[in-house]
């Protein structure tokens, strides 16, 4: 049985990816990093699927100066429009969490660490594609007399399929984030919100 590491945000795909490493009986420990976003609704959200499931985990606080010019820790509201123009790139944002992932997995006797990047996230995130997936794993296979890679089997699927997925292992939705906007509701307006619920349509 392998162990997991999993980036879990509490949005809809890192929560179908963790059913789906559970339905398939691996070991998981889930990371909920705090770098500072508006959205910080989606931890509490991933805090209370651990827990529902019996899954351990732990919630990383980041330095906030870190990503303190992303649209997604200050600012308003991001449109649809906004999303489609890359407002919502956090610079480096997933290379720097991989990394520490693979950290704390190296350091408790983790094999990998699990990522829910899917193939709709490309066209707009650099960080989010096959090639930078294959080279972070290149890098990180080496970093350590251990061996280290990231799993990230959503990566070739679209964000509907991820939905699919989630239907067919019977994921809550209703359980999960995704609302950019940072009310205690979901605000149906934002690019984030457009995405999900055209996913789901």
């Amino acid at each position: 049985m392998s162990k997991f590491f999993h980036l879990f945000s509490g949005g809809l795909d890192s929560t179908v990816l963790l059913y789906d490493l559970l339905d398939q009986e691996n070991s998981v420990f889930c990371l909920l990093f705090d770098y500072g976003q508006r959205h910080l609704t989606e931890l509490n959200y991933a805090a209370a699927t651990c827990e529902k499931l019996g899954v351990p985990y732990e919630r990383i606080l980041l330095a906030r100066e870190m990503f303190s010019r992303s649209a997604l820790t200050a600012g308003k509201v991001l449109t649809v429009d906004e999303l489609n123009g890359g407002a919502t790139v956090v610079p480096n944002r997933n290379m720097v969490l991989i990394s520490m992932a693979a950290s704390y997995a190296l350091s408790h006797g983790g094999t990998a660490v699990t990522w829910a990047a899917n193939a709709d996230d490309s066209a707009m995130y650099p960080d989010c594609r096959s090639e930078f997936l294959q080279h972070l794993n290149r890098a990180l296979r080496i970093c350590h007399t251990r061996r280290m890679e990231v799993h990230a089997p959503y990566i070739v699927r679209t964000k509907r399929q991820v939905v699919e997925k989630g239907r067919e292992l019977g994921v809550p939705f209703d359980e999960t984030w995704s609302c950019y906007a940072g009310g205690k509701e979901p605000c149906g307006e934002c690019g984030s919100c457009k995405v999900r619920a055209e996913a789901m349509s």
